[in-house]
């Protein structure tokens, strides 16, 4: 059994017990988790779709495991291609779900995105006049860049949800985003690299910098790692959120002490 295979199929315990791991579990349990996955034909080759099977059967279980929300509970998975839509709680939905789907077609993942993503949790919530439950996070899983639509429908449709967000009276960073990929493949890393430079992606989008199949080679057998790589790879544009408001917060703060009025026991 490959090191890949034994991933997706170890139902040991987490091993998230750092101070560092419980708090940005604490901060992923605040979200809906989304796992939008290429199932694109070019994930046949060299076994890809199980690879990345592994990565998203890491990131279903850990944030399905450890959460504190308890309204509607799980993880959306959804495909490029595939017309499957699936909220899955646990190891065992999460295979029964993926097992439905085979890799086919073009890697329309923008398309995809604005389609099966944001358009069913987002738009038509906001159109319906109902509210978000709480904010999504889409954990995006891919290997190429797109090749059946233009390159700059993927943020095109990151945009457009911002845009969506402000009008209804969110934040635009109540949606997030991450992109991990699968293999090194160089067309995909410059895919990334140009959204990981957009500007006004910055505040929503985290690329991770490692590929999911060095990750692998690196942590060997050590789950503990893994996992700690995993959930620091989807929880980054979380905490870096959180970073940016509490430096707004501090630079307020002393701005607002600054230009205090002086009180009489201070004269």
């Amino acid at each position: 059994m490959n090191r890949a295979t034994s991933v997706s199929r170890d139902k040991g315990h987490h091993s998230l017990t750092s101070p560092e791991s419980i708090k940005r579990l604490v901060r992923l349990a605040l979200y809906q988790p989304v796992i939008y996955c290429d199932d694109s034909s070019s994930m046949g080759d060299n076994d890809l779709f199980a690879v990345q099977r592994d990565l998203v059967g890491q990131i279903v279980r850990i944030t399905s495991k450890h959460r504190l929300y308890n309204g509607n509970a799980g993880v959306e998975l959804r495909f490029v291609n595939a017309a499957t839509a699936s909220r899955v709680s646990n190891g065992d939905q999460f295979q029964q779900a993926w097992q439905r789907v085979r890799p086919r077609g073009g890697n329309k993942i923008g398309t995809g995105l604005r389609d099966k993503v944001l358009n069913p949790l987002v738009s038509q919530v906001l159109e319906s006049k109902e509210r978000l439950e709480r904010p999504l996070l889409v954990n995006i899983v891919t290997d190429y860049c797109p090749d059946t639509e233009a390159r700059s429908t993927l943020r095109d449709a990151i945009l457009e949800c911002k845009q969506r967000l402000v009008a209804g009276g969110y934040k635009a960073t109540d949606v997030l985003y991450t992109i991990s990929s699968i293999t090194n493949d160089l067309s995909a890393a410059e895919f990334l690299d140009e959204l990981r430079r957009d500007s006004q992606l910055s505040d929503v989008l985290s690329c991770t910098a490692e590929c999911f199949q060095d990750v692998i080679s690196n942590t060997l057998s050590d789950e503990r790692k893994l996992q700690e790589w995993v959930l620091q790879a989807v929880t980054t544009p979380i905490m870096r959120l959180e970073t940016a408001y509490l430096f707004l917060l501090r630079y307020l703060t002393s701005v607002s002490t600054s230009h205090a009025t002086p009180t009489p026991s201070s004269l």
